[in-house]
């Protein structure tokens, strides 16, 4: 019979103990959150460029009368605080012209391909 370390040893955390399985599903999902736009920056990367065109000019009627429909997508910026925006440049440009503060995103950590590839 061999001796066990302390390191094999297994302490529960918080979540174990006064959480169930679902909860702890539950918080791995990815959620809509409100950022304020001031905390987004543009991607590096990416590879369109936002137009004030005549469509440009739709979408910001139909945000001012809908709001944003479907959520960006942003992941943490990687040097610095705050948000780089992966997807959603127009959607975000059209709620900054309807002078909206905070925006509905998702959050997710990606690299730089990744990124890149979304």
């Amino acid at each position: 019979m061999s001796k066990k370390s302390i390191n094999d040893i297994r302490v529960p955390t918080y979540d174990d103990l006064f959480t169930n399985e679902e909860q702890r599903q539950e918080a791995k999902l990815e959620k809509i959150m409100e950022i304020p736009v001031e905390d987004i920056q543009e991607f590096k990367n990416h590879p369109f460029r936002v137009r004030n065109d005549e469509q440009m000019s739709e979408l910001v009627k139909s945000v001012s009368a809908n709001g944003i429909l479907v959520p960006v997508l942003v992941r943490p910026h990687p040097n610095s605080h705050g948000y780089e925006m992966i997807s959603g440049h127009r959607r975000m440009n059209a709620a900054m012209i309807n002078g909206q503060e905070k925006i509905q995103a998702i959050v997710r950590k990606l690299t730089d391909d990744q990124a890149t590839i979304i």
